[in-house]
């Protein structure tokens, strides 16, 4: 009786022993196909291949909350797809975990200065053109279109010098 016992015990210890085993490759696997999935966006936003993009830095984030460089990567997504509020959500849950970036930084401070720039375009045209509010309005709107991340119509050139450098 002592025999079995001590039999059924070291099945136990070996079935337990297995499973943390098989759980280590899993975990091993799950690695590979976060680096898979982040050389997919990669490839995607490259082609621009936004709605594909999205989904694929969608996953990351949700499989890799805690890697700030995924998350500004999607908020970089969206600030060049015109969804700013997206873009500054993102960026800002980037800098929760590195808040020492300056690229993340950069990013959101572009997306901001283009939000504020929509603003006064709109307040210049729904002001009073011999008002003081549309002088001072015209005059910031002309000095932010003179900004170099701004210069007329926005476009990507900013955002694709702010993407991190490739390791």
């Amino acid at each position: 009786m002592a025999g079995s016992l001590s039999t059924n015990g070291a099945r136990a210890w070996c079935a337990l022993l297995c499973g943390v085993l098989l759980a280590g490759c899993t975990t091993l696997g799950e690695h590979k196909d976060i680096y898979t999935l982040s050389k997919e966006a990669e490839i995607a936003f490259d082609n621009q291949e936004d709605a594909k993009a999205e989904q694929l830095y969608k996953g990351l984030v949700k499989q890799a909350p805690n890697d700030a460089e995924n998350w500004f990567r999607l908020g970089n997504l969206y600030a060049r797809t015109n969804h700013p509020d997206q873009a500054v959500e993102t960026y800002q849950h980037a800098l929760m975990l590195d808040g020492n970036n300056p690229k993340i930084w950069h990013n959101l401070g572009v997306v901001r200065l283009r939000q504020a720039w929509a603003s006064l375009m709109q307040a210049e045209i729904l002001a009073p053109p011999d008002s003081d509010l549309y002088n001072r309005t015209h005059d910031m709107v002309k000095a932010l279109g003179n900004l170099p991340a701004l210069g007329g119509a926005p476009d990507d050139s900013e955002l694709k010098s702010a993407r991190p450098v490739k390791k």
